[in-house]
C-alpha cells in the first residue's frame, strides 16, 4: 500500500490522501481539520518508505507577520509532517502553492471528483497531492488524467 498525501498547513489544515492500490472510486479522500487532528492522521497514514507526502511550502511575507497565529500553526504542521516522514523513511517534498494551482485548477479537481465546495484547504491539499503524483509518478498521473478527459 502506498499513500500519496497532500498537506495545506495552517490553523485549518487541509489533508488529501490518494491510495495507489485501491479501486479508482475509493482512492481519494480529503478533509480539513486543526493541525493536531491532521498530525494524528499523518501518524496513522504515513508508515512506510514507499509513502510520499507533499506539503505546501509556507513562506513568511509582510501579511504573515501581521497574522502570527496562522504562521505558528503552519510551521507546526510542516515540522510534524517532516518528522514523521523522516522517522519512517517516506519521501517529503515542500512544493509551492503557485506550482500546484498552475497544474491543478478547480476544473480538474471537479472532473476527478476531488473538488469539495467551501473546503479551500482540502482542495489546496488535493492540488499538492496531484502535483506530487505528477512529479514523482508521471505515468500514474497521466493515466489518472486520461480517465477524466
Amino acid at each position: 500500500m502506498t499513500y500519496i498525501v497532500g498537506v495545506d498547513p495552517g490553523d485549518t489544515t487541509g489533508i488529501a490522501v490518494y491510495d495507489t492500490f485501491r479501486p479508482l472510486t475509493g482512492r481519494f479522500m480529503s478533509m480539513e481539520a486543526n493541525w493536531l487532528v491532521v498530525a494524528r492522521h499523518i501518524e496513522v497514514l504515513v508508515c512506510t518508505d514507499s509513502d510520499m507526502v507533499a506539503c505546501e511550502r509556507f513562506t513568511i511575507g509582510k501579511r504573515t507577520i501581521r497574522t502570527k497565529r496562522s504562521s505558528k500553526a503552519a510551521t507546526h504542521v510542516t515540522g510534524t509532517v517532516r518528522d514523521r516522514c523522516m522517522f519512517v523513511g517516506a519521501r517529503f517534498d515542500e512544493q509551492s502553492a503557485s506550482d500546484a494551482k498552475t497544474l491543478v485548477g478547480n476544473k480538474l479537481l471537479r472532473d476527478l471528483g476531488w473538488y469539495r465546495p467551501k473546503a479551500v484547504h482540502a482542495n489546496d491539499a488535493a492540488r499538492q497531492c496531484l502535483l506530487m503524483l505528477a512529479r514523482r509518478r508521471p505515468h500514474e498521473f497521466e493515466c489518472l488524467i486520461q480517465e477524466v478527459l
